[in-house]
């Protein structure tokens, strides 16, 4: 038996000496040996979509998550590209990202039917969105609530108990899309401001709005409740609070006409409200 264990224990030693040898000898020859990244993602994002059907089930809308599975499973999507070997595993990772993007947006099967039906399709918006380089007419498509609203307050520190830490208030002029009301007051939500222990959180991208600046609003309160839910238990959403989805659009008036700057460019106001609306 002891000659058994030494033996082995001279293998083990002997394999493990030319794995040595042979890291050692790529770092010799400039070959830079790394761990490879993929498992350590997949295992962030199963527990990244773990956090948020909890949410999702905390919101009462988990129950809508296996239908759109469904339909985001038999669309034809672009492929993930690369040939890893477990380009299968990410692929299925794209997909749980997009049909739980979808729900925490409050899609349901029935509603992205009815978008499809009219030649909007949320599922691809939504891939985009998972990717990266969505358009502004895809990010008003998934929008919730879309309005035109001017600044009635600017960015400011404050903690109402949702877990966020700054809010810009501003006074709603008209409604594309959701439930405000014409003079009705809203407060974008962002995680930058000071914090609990006094420090401060900045975040780029996050809006900086001059007071009485005209913006067209793409907003979503289902993103918000989300965002509240997968924080904390005890976290509680402001009654009218929203986080901003994309990108605020100043409003200006070009010959006569208003239009929103849409990174950069002037587009048509009409234009755009027809693509807010997913049904």
């Amino acid at each position: 038996m002891g000659t058994t264990c030494r033996c082995i224990a001279v293998a083990v030693f002997l394999v493990g000496a030319l794995l040595l040898g042979s890291m050692v000898g790529a770092q010799q020859r400039g070959v830079l040996v790394r761990p490879d990244p993929i498992p350590d993602f997949l295992a962030r994002k199963k527990t990244a979509h773990e956090t948020s059907i909890r949410a999702l089930g905390s919101r009462g809308i988990v129950g809508y998550l296996p239908e759109v599975r469904r339909m985001v499973a038999a669309a034809r999507l672009p492929p993930t590209g690369g040939d890893h070997a477990q380009r299968p595993q990410i692929e299925l990772t794209f997909r749980e990202d997009i049909a739980v993007g979808l729900t925490t947006m409050g899609f349901t099967a029935t509603k992205i039917r009815r978008s499809q039906a009219r030649g909007r399709d949320p599922i691809q918006a939504m891939a985009r969105v998972t990717r990266g380089g969505a358009s502004s007419e895809e990010l008003l498509l998934l929008s919730d609530t879309v309005v035109i609203a001017r600044t009635h307050l600017g960015k400011r520190s404050a903690m109402l108990g949702d877990g966020l830490y700054s809010s810009t208030d501003f006074k709603v002029i008209a409604v594309w899309k959701g439930s405000p009301k014409v003079g009705e007051s809203i407060v974008i939500r962002q995680w930058s401001g000071r914090r609990p222990d006094g420090t401060t959180t900045s975040i780029s991208g996050d809006l900086h709005a001059a007071p009485g600046t005209t913006y067209l609003l793409p907003l979503s309160r289902n993103l918000y409740e989300q965002r509240v839910a997968e924080h904390s238990r005890k976290a509680r959403p402001v009654r009218s609070g929203y986080l901003l989805y994309g990108d605020a659009h100043e409003i200006l008036v070009r010959n006569g006409r208003q239009v929103a700057r849409v990174r950069g460019k002037p587009e048509d106001l009409d234009a755009l409200r027809a693509q807010a609306h997913a049904d």
